[in-house]
């Protein structure tokens, strides 16, 4: 990956990004029918990630809290109940609204329970129920983000890519979430 091969010397990237493009190519890649960027110079890529990468120290928190990988799986469990109830509710919800504000109002939601997990973190008054409280409340956040971001694409991506765009946006949600543990 162009960001993390000697990412002491940034002066390199544009070259390695280069050479991954060139990479693509010699292995067939057809830029008429694929289109290539730079994941680094996508901020929703970005932020992806920043939500992610915080699942796997979640349940790190938890387990060193409690010694108790029961308590690790029910930190994860409850951070996927919320999809399960109010997936389909928030899916609905962006068909009927306007998805950037429904993307956006869920980001700050979820940006408030971020901040009050560092200020009791910060003031050691975390206790294991204020994990599972921020784990719902995020994740109830969260889960109106995601169908509100998938009805986007359609309005982002000529309708002839939109299949390849899907699939790329599925892919890389999913890839992120099974590469760490959880």
């Amino acid at each position: 990956h162009a960001l993390t091969t000697d990412y002491a010397d940034p002066s390199q990237i544009k070259a390695y990004t280069i050479e991954v493009v060139l990479d693509w190519l010699a292995a067939g890649l057809d830029p008429r029918k694929a289109t290539f960027f730079v994941q680094s110079r996508l901020p929703e890529h970005a932020e992806l990630h920043l939500l992610f990468s915080m699942f796997t120290p979640l349940a790190w928190l938890v387990y060193q809290m409690s010694d108790s990988p029961f308590l690790v799986g029910a930190i994860s469990g409850a951070r996927s109940l919320p999809f399960l109830i109010f997936g389909p509710i928030a899916g609905a919800l962006a068909d009927r609204v306007d998805r950037k504000r429904q993307m956006v109002w869920s980001q700050v939601v979820i940006l408030a329970f971020y901040v009050g997990l560092l200020l009791l973190l910060i003031t050691e008054q975390m206790v294991m129920w204020h994990l599972f409280a921020f784990t719902l409340g995020s994740s109830i956040a969260y889960s109106f983000n995601q169908p509100a971001r998938h009805a986007l694409l359609p309005v982002l991506v000529p309708k002839d890519a939109l299949m390849n765009a899907s699939a790329l946006q599925t892919m890389g949600h999913n890839i992120t979430r099974g590469v760490g543990p959880t």
